[in-house]
């Protein structure tokens, strides 16, 4: 997990504040001491850019390097970010700002993964 972070170029405590946990969470989430409740993994996925099955599926194969996706892929990750920044939940209205700037840069970066396919 920690690579996944480090790749979005978050600090644990940017990433705390944008899943609602603390840093001590994260700390023993990437040094596997525990393990995020199905909320605090969702909130991770979409903080991560990653969809929770892609999040789960990196996790679990221990692959927190970067992926080869399909022209396809990088489309309904986009679609899928574009979502999660309209939707931005009312109660995460102290983290909005935060949430809606990396969801900003995620979606630049996908967008330019897929020019890169082209």
């Amino acid at each position: 997990m920690r690579s996944l972070r480090e790749a979005g170029d978050m600090s644990q405590d940017e990433l705390a504040a944008k899943t609602q946990v603390s840093r001590t969470s994260i700390q023993n989430w990437e040094n596997d001491r525990s393990r995020p409740r199905r909320a605090e993994f969702r909130r991770l996925a979409v903080a991560l850019g990653l969809t929770v099955e892609q999040l789960r599926a990196r996790t679990e194969a221990g692959d927190d390097g970067p992926e080869e996706v399909s022209a396809d892929e990088l489309r309904r990750l986009i679609a899928e970010t574009e979502d999660e920044l309209e939707y931005l939940n009312p109660k995460y209205e102290s983290n909005r700002a935060s949430l809606t700037a990396h969801l900003q840069r995620r979606l630049r970066q996908l967008n330019e993964r897929l020019d890169a396919l082209k």
